[in-house]
């Protein structure tokens, strides 16, 4: 058994603000995981990451608005993109095996909406 012991413990938050024509986007949000054997949620250890260097969503030097500057269609063709590859290279790790029939549970962070989430899965 590889436990020493100790529990490992994941914080994620997110916070957005915006102008009133944006209110559908303001909102804040918190999640924590405990880690330790046998946990409700288990955890494995296949990763995978994409990192794109795109300005698809920014704040420029001295921005006037709490809310960045955003372009819409190419914001959600580098999020695909990045879904896309992350998919591939988990695939690739699991030894080709379908990810979403081996999982009870899938979560998907993004910006943009439930309707990217949903194209990313039909996907």
């Amino acid at each position: 058994d590889r436990w020493d012991g100790r529990y490992g413990l994941a914080i994620a938050t997110d916070i957005s603000d915006a102008g009133a024509w944006h209110m559908f986007s303001v909102g804040a949000a918190c999640t924590a995981t405990l880690f330790f054997p046998d946990a409700p949620v288990p955890h494995h250890s296949h990763r995978a990451s994409c990192i794109l260097h795109r300005f698809d969503f920014f704040k420029p030097v001295g921005w006037h608005h709490m809310g960045p500057v955003v372009d819409g269609k190419y914001s959600i063709n580098a999020y695909m993109q990045c879904i896309e590859t992350c998919y591939n290279a988990l695939r690739a790790k699991m030894n080709d095996r379908p990810l979403l029939s081996i999982s009870d549970y899938n979560v998907f962070h993004t910006g943009g909406g439930f309707h990217v989430v949903k194209k990313a899965f039909e996907r």
